[in-house]
């Protein structure tokens, strides 16, 4: 259900290889988007796997949350995967030390994630897949302009990253990436006041021309939306 709901904070996913994450594409179509609001982590996984009350998966692009809820933006225009499975953790630490598998953790590392703070303290991970070569780090900045200039390697050490970027809290972006992969150094980012706002922003709707292909997208606890784009 559109607009109802309550929570604080924001995600976004990794998108790496052939498929989008998880998510393998039908045609040569533009891109079609559309969004939900719910409750719990625990319904985002179920929105996104097609459980319960949801009759079919849904190719999840985006997380994000403040106090109205968990908001999923997803590609109406691609087949989907239900194999997601979802973690909570205490600290971005302990997250990335299950991302890759070490510390407590055992096994190959995840292959791609989606991943949404809630708050100071807690940290809800969407994961997907494992990769024997996945390598993952984290990095925290202190503006979107600091995340898209990591994001596309500007006066870093020219190498674009790819992943997924989760606010901490309000004065803190934290930002997941796998370290070994290369990323595309082409995004761009814009802020957008409502989640109807960045619907048409991402569908090339309205007063935007050119619908998004790929998307990472935060939500501050007023409600103010930063996506970071590749059209």
């Amino acid at each position: 259900m559109k607009g109802t709901f309550g929570a604080v904070v924001v995600g976004v996913a990794l998108l790496v290889g052939a498929a989008v994450g998880g998510c393998e594409i039908r045609a040569a179509t533009p891109p079609s988007w559309s969004w939900e609001l719910v409750a719990t982590a625990a319904e985002a996984h179920h929105f996104i796997n097609g459980l319960d009350e949801y009759t079919e998966p849904h190719a999840v692009m985006a997380i994000c949350a403040n106090g109205k809820g968990f908001y999923l933006f997803y590609r109406t225009d691609l087949d989907s995967q239900s194999d997601w499975g979802w973690q909570q953790f205490l600290s971005g630490e302990e997250a990335v030390s299950y991302l890759n598998k070490t510390g407590v953790y055992s096994g190959d590392p995840v292959a791609e994630c989606m991943v949404v703070w809630q708050g100071h303290d807690e940290l809800y991970l969407f994961h997907r897949g494992t990769s024997a070569n996945a390598s993952w780090g984290w990095h925290e900045a202190d503006e979107p302009d600091d995340v898209h200039e990591y994001m596309n390697g500007i006066d870093v050490d020219d190498v674009a990253r790819s992943g997924t970027v989760g606010a901490v809290n309000a004065d803190k972006i934290a930002m997941y990436y796998r370290s070994d992969v290369t990323g595309e150094g082409d995004w761009r980012w814009r802020s957008l006041v409502t989640a109807e706002d960045v619907d048409d922003f991402l569908n090339g709707r309205g007063e935007y021309d050119t619908a998004v292909r790929d998307a990472r997208i935060l939500v501050t606890s007023a409600g103010k939306f930063y996506v970071f784009y590749r059209d």
